[in-house]
């Protein structure tokens, strides 16, 4: 590996306007043209692969059938949640933090520790007069910033005054937790998790907590929750058998309808990869045949009623094999998205059909108690020094790193792994189908806008730059700027690899440039909305991407001017990861280049500080954007990993970067990638990394 530290900066001046030239206004017009049915191209994509995933397989005949498959999708959406194997069940170290005495019922103010250090705010509301063990219900929150002191009262103190004892937690990121840190909490990705996971374990502690209190009948356990605590509900009874009765409200869609409303969710809704196995009636009839009812709003639109309709049929032919198509039901109700009381009336009605034999229910009466009144610490926030999403993302992933250490994949087994496990496989290669948009010539070069296929129905735009020196077939650079193909023409790198004699192409890979749509945006990160979609259906953003370039490859090997033999890729920034990982997996490319890259997925522990660890997307490795925190990542490679498998040809590594986006020093960059084998440069400077890049050129 070599270090070159100089600090000259060419400059370069071949795209400069001079009026001289009068090719010049054309080559700049067509740089800057749009195609506004590029736009949507990804947003439409996306939904396009929802419709036809999953395939789901014909319905079981048999309940001995429906066992074996239900075996094996619960084991996988364990997987998938991060939940397997399953962590260790520490004490809760469960303590009462005081009580308030209400009419008919006590609310006791409890915390308890789901793991180690990561503590869990609650109340718990337990009906005056008790003679005998009561049921118990879970009753989760959805987004509500005010948590356990959010609108859900009116369910917890319905079912208190009806003889259940209630407990509400404030969920992972909300109410006295919100330091804790929840949406757009990427970290947990990287190591197989995931806020919904955490989110789980915490229920299945609470249900740990509620077996110890002499009030609960342990044998009379339900869960219920609106929207975000539906989703929990919903998953709650794939995972723990002890549920008995459950009710999850406005959250039950097909993933093929929610991925189809384009709207925006939390973070928290992205199961990885479960659409590569199942569907949610799957991992829903997981519960059958115990008692379930499904509630829906008719206009909801976040989670379309009529989709809830068709998981909820999907569902019952699971129960129709058991003979318990009345152990499952369907309640919609003409209100919006929300809690609203005839959804809590008919939750009631559930509840004490299954628990009290008598499905008569009333909903009472309900004076909200304050957040400040309902808080189990004075100032209403957890003590400093607790666990949070991001400090057990990090222990995670040292626990990663030294599993790597110890299990090495081979370069064939970890090429394999990044393509099948990581990025959900590469589809077929499709015919390129390149065409010529336009093209424009200044007196230094010409330009084309081209479009081929990446993929069926997904076009890649990209501008072909060639200089006018003489040669009738030249080297060519792929250039990977996540600010677009226009951006990168204008370029002082893309300028002095015209000068050198390169052939340049600027793709727009999927989401860059001219295919960016706005829509995609969401919880401070310009892709969200795609990014968690891929996450969910099992094909990563990020590992698209990384087959666009390999598509890039393809249609310059169609170009009689391109010298075959000579193709490398540049990528700034996350386009230097992506050059890394495309170079990596592709041994067409002669040589690899990656500017201002990011040098290692796994953050220094330093870092993790302050009120808000990693802040809000995705904490204070805010200079990385989410397509970068791929699901499992860290369990197979590191950034110095990746570059090791594209070690066998010339590889430049320019000014590599922490998650903050700072400069790291020459120790860090030893640390990093001391002893890689090959030909590794760490370039910190545009002089020495332009000479390399001249050298490359001569090869």
């Amino acid at each position: 590996m070599h270090i070159l530290i100089t600090g000259l900066l060419i400059a370069m001046t071949l795209f400069s306007a001079a009026s001289s030239d009068a090719g010049q206004a054309e080559v700049d017009a067509l740089i800057d043209s749009q195609d506004p049915a590029l736009r949507t191209s990804l947003t439409d994509y996306i939904k396009l692969q929802a419709m036809q995933l999953p395939v789901r397989p014909p319905a079981p005949r048999s309940v001995e059938e429906w066992e074996a498959r239900r075996k094996v999708i619960r084991g996988k959406f364990l997987e998938s949640l991060g939940l397997s194997p399953m962590p260790p069940k520490t004490p809760l170290n469960a303590r009462n933090m005081g009580t308030l005495d209400r009419d008919g019922y006590t609310v006791e103010k409890i915390v308890f520790e789901s793991r180690p250090g990561f503590l869990v705010t609650g109340n718990l509301y337990i009906p005056k007069g008790l003679k005998a063990p009561a049921p118990a219900v879970l009753v989760v929150h959805g987004h509500a910033i005010d948590a356990k002191a959010a609108h859900y009262q009116y369910v917890h103190v319905g079912l208190a005054k009806q003889g259940y004892v209630s407990l509400a937690i404030d969920g992972v990121g909300f109410g006295e937790r919100e330091p804790v840190g929840h949406r757009s909490q990427a970290m947990p990705y990287l190591v197989g998790q995931c806020i919904v996971g955490l989110e789980l374990w915490d229920n299945i502690r609470s249900l740990d907590y509620l077996c110890t209190r002499p009030e609960v009948d342990k044998t009379k356990l339900g869960i219920t929750g609106c929207s975000g605590g539906g989703l929990q509900s919903a998953y709650m009874i794939a995972v723990d058998d002890r549920i008995k009765c459950a009710v999850p409200v406005d959250f039950t869609a097909t993933y093929r309808a929610f991925i189809g409303t384009g709207i925006v969710h939390c973070i928290c809704n992205h199961v990885p990869n479960v659409m590569r196995y199942a569907d949610l009636a799957d991992v829903m009839a997981i519960y059958a045949p115990r008692p379930l009812r499904i509630i829906a709003g008719e206009f909801d639109n976040l989670f379309p009623w009529n989709s809830a309709r068709q998981v909820y049929e999907e569902v019952r032919e699971i129960y129709a094999l058991y003979g318990k198509e009345g152990n499952v039901s369907f309640f919609v109700d003409d209100t919006p998205h929300g809690y609203e009381p005839d959804k809590r009336v008919s939750a009631f009605e559930w509840f004490n059909t299954w628990f009290k034999g008598d499905p008569h229910a009333v909903h009472p009466d309900v004076t909200l108690e304050t957040r400040e009144t309902l808080a189990c610490y004075p100032d209403g926030k957890l003590p400093e020094g607790c666990e949070t999403v991001s400090t057990l993302a990090w222990k995670q992933m040292v626990k990663a790193g030294n599993a790597r250490a110890r299990e090495k994949l081979s370069s064939d087994e970890l090429r394999k792994a990044v393509v099948d496990d990581l990025f959900g496989g590469f589809p077929g290669r499709c015919p390129i189908d390149a065409r010529n948009r336009g093209k424009a010539e200044s007196e230094r070069l010409t330009v084309e806008k081209v479009t081929f296929k990446g993929e069926v129905h997904m076009p890649i735009p990209a501008l072909v730059l060639t200089p006018k020196d003489g040669g009738k077939t030249h080297p060519a650079v792929i250039y990977v700027d996540p600010l677009g193909k226009s951006h990168a023409a204008r370029s002082e790198r893309v300028k002095a690899l015209l000068d050198m004699g390169y052939t340049v192409i600027a793709p727009d890979l999927r989401g860059f440039g001219e295919t960016y749509d706005p829509r995609a945006s969401g919880q401070g990160d310009p892709e969200f909305l795609w990014v968690t979609d891929s996450i969910l259906m099992g094909r990563h953003l990020f590992g698209m991407r990384v087959f666009d370039v390999t598509r890039c490859i393809d249609y310059l090997e169609s170009r009689p001017d391109i010298d075959k033999s000579g193709i490398g890729v540049c990528g700034e920034g996350i386009g230097g990861l992506l050059a890394v990982f495309s170079a990596a997996l592709d041994g067409r490319l002669r040589w690899v280049s990656a500017s201002g890259m990011v040098g290692s997925m796994t953050p220094e522990r330093e870092w993790l500080s302050g009120p808000f660890p990693w802040g809000p997307l995705p904490g204070k490795y805010d200079k990385l954007p989410m397509c970068a925190f791929v699901p499992n990542l860290l369990r197979y490679a590191d950034v110095k990993d990746i570059v090791s498998l594209a070690a066998d040809r010339p590889v430049m590594i320019e000014r590599p970067v922490n998650g903050l986006g700072q400069e790291l020093g020459e120790a860090q960059v030893n640390r990093l990638f001391g002893g890689l084998p090959g030909d590794i440069m760490i370039a910190r400077s545009d002089s020495s990394a332009e000479s390399w890049l001249k050298a490359r050129r001569g090869d």
